[in-house]
């Protein structure tokens, strides 16, 4: 008769190790001194894909995606290899490609002499859980964004709508008290002052409208093909009123037939405001020219990583110039930059900041080359 009561209690133990060990939500893998695996827990074969035959006798590396850095293989390594639990993070990829993030512990597991005899490693699939995170950061950082904006917009909104209304409630009421009093050429200066202010306002709040709607998600892009001198052809068209009031000549370089895929209304808002500001900013009886082209020339000062699946449209003048420190505040909210034109012409400071968003929600670009005293070109990028 033998007493085997130890051995029945070391076998259930095994037993017990072995079910929580096959049924574990958790990566298990052992693998000898030289990483080649000897075991993987069904859990692997679940989350990769590859069968146990495609694994055992294999090196881990067939899970590598190639985007963990080869410092995270290298210190994982060096810490086991020294008796040390190692713990981090690896982008591998499943045998369908798709690729996951885990979080690993990997341990060696020593013999009764402390000698290394394999590393088991514990690996957690994080995937959802980093995604939800990046998800919380870009909604925490969309929120910050949006308040920003809505101070913003009530700043401009208290300061720059307020001062035209003022003018009108000033001047009108100067009108109603001494109508009778006044000379006509009087009265003809206050409608003047009264009509400036008023178009002032609207556009001011028109740009407010557009910008808010930005802001909010809800102006969606609505693409269609469509013939970029046409676009030019309806600005100059539109702004020629305004041009001759300075004797300026609106020239359309654009050649017909030149097609980009667009939004019509954002795309026409984008030119019309680069030209109304090139127009503002101009001498009487100088030019303004509205052009293309689909590969910059050399000289030409052009964004360096141009595309040829792109067209790169300019508005240019021979005004006055922007000076160089004032050139990044022009797409700035936070600047909100508005100087007069030659004619003592207001600005709302918000019409290039509606470029910028027009032009970026195509995913183009926007930018401008100037010298005081020898006029601004005022580019942006547009799909083919």
């Amino acid at each position: 008769v033998q007493d085997i009561t130890d051995r029945k209690v070391i076998e259930l133990q095994i037993r017990q190790l072995s079910v929580a060990v096959e049924q574990s939500p958790i990566t298990i893998m052992i693998t000898d001194i030289d990483g080649i695996i000897q075991y993987v827990n069904p859990k692997v074969i679940e989350l990769t894909g590859f069968s146990n035959r495609e694994i055992i006798g294999k090196n881990p590396r067939i899970f590598r995606s190639g985007k963990t850095k080869n410092e995270t293989y290298q210190d994982m390594w060096n810490t086991i290899n020294a008796g040390q639990i190692w713990y981090g993070e690896f982008i591998n990829r499943k045998k369908n490609g798709n690729e996951f993030i885990e979080w690993a512990i990997i341990a060696p597991i020593k013999d009764d002499n402390g000698k290394i005899q394999n590393f088991i490693s514990l690996k957690e699939d994080i995937t959802e859980r980093k995604r939800n995170i990046e998800l919380l950061q870009q909604s925490e950082l969309q929120l910050q964004n949006l308040n920003q904006t809505k101070d913003k917009f009530f700043s401009i909104i208290a300061h720059d709508l307020r001062n035209p209304f003022m003018i009108l409630m000033n001047t009108s009421e100067l009108l109603i008290k001494n109508f009778e009093y006044m000379q006509d050429f009087e009265k003809l200066n206050n409608i003047k002052s009264i009509y400036e202010s008023s178009r002032f306002t609207y556009k001011l709040l028109e740009n407010l409208l557009q910008w808010s709607r930005i802001q909010m998600g809800s102006h969606n892009l609505e693409i269609e093909e469509l013939d970029l001198y046409e676009l030019a052809f309806n600005v100059t068209y539109s702004k020629k009123a305004f041009a001759d009031l300075k004797s300026i000549k609106l020239i359309n370089r654009i050649e017909p037939d030149t097609l980009v895929s667009c939004d019509r209304n954002m795309i026409e808002t984008v030119i019309r405001n680069l030209t109304a500001n090139a127009i503002k900013f101009s001498k009487d009886g100088e030019t303004v020219e509205i052009g293309a082209i689909n590969i910059p020339s050399e000289g030409q000062n052009i964004l360096d990583d141009y595309s040829q699946n792109h067209i790169y449209i300019y508005i240019k003048d021979n005004g006055i110039g922007i000076d160089k420190e004032n050139i990044p505040k022009l797409f700035n909210l936070e600047s909100n930059f508005s100087t007069l034109g030659t004619n003592k012409e207001q600005g709302t400071g918000l019409g290039l900041i509606l470029c910028k968003e027009f032009v970026e929600k195509h995913n183009g670009k926007i930018w401008v080359e100037s010298e005081v005293g020898k006029g601004s070109t005022f580019w942006f990028s547009l799909p083919l």
